[in-house]
């Protein structure tokens, strides 16, 4: 069920994460290349490449950064309802339980901020500036308007009736 959740984003994950990409770019260090087809030993450099890239997003720390203008976790969730499949009841389930799972996450967010401030990383003022405007517009006085309600107002017939009511 790990894809019934947000994705864990506190100080100690990303540590878990680091540690873990490190393990792997050692396994992948002693890998002989020359003993490798051509196109093998490309997607093992093309693999390296990016384990280096995030390695270094987490080594500096760019997760004290988690929004801006035009990215951020706020725009990731807010694709939710476009990025999730909506055939069976366990979508259903597992999209409600990202939804619910979204206070969580925000905490953990806040908590990186917080952290960010503390140490002194933080975006410039005029990096923000629209950045609320980006929030509001998925903010709707009735629930039932929200484009995240959307697909709970489109169950399948065939669902049971009691699945479809809790739904």
């Amino acid at each position: 069920r790990y894809s019934a959740r947000m994705n864990a984003v506190s100080l100690d994950s990303f540590a878990e994460e680091l540690a873990a990409l490190e393990r792997i770019q050692e396994f992948s260090g002693r890998i002989d290349r020359d003993g490798l087809e051509r196109s093998d030993a490309l997607d093992l450099a093309i693999l390296d490449l990016q384990l280096q890239s995030r390695a270094s997003e987490l080594r500096y720390r760019s997760y004290l950064l988690p929004l801006g203008r035009r990215s951020g976790f706020h725009f990731s969730f807010a694709g939710l309802p476009e990025r999730s499949e909506f055939m069976t009841v366990e979508d259903y389930d597992r999209y409600i339980a990202r939804m619910q799972s979204f206070l969580e996450h925000t905490r953990q967010q806040i908590e990186l901020l917080r952290e960010g401030i503390r140490t002194g990383m933080v975006m410039p003022r005029a990096v923000l500036d629209g950045y609320e405007e980006t929030a509001a517009q998925h903010v709707t006085a009735d629930p039932r308007e929200s484009p995240f309600a959307e697909p709970l107002e489109r169950v399948p017939a065939g669902f049971s009736p009691a699945d479809r009511d809790r739904i």
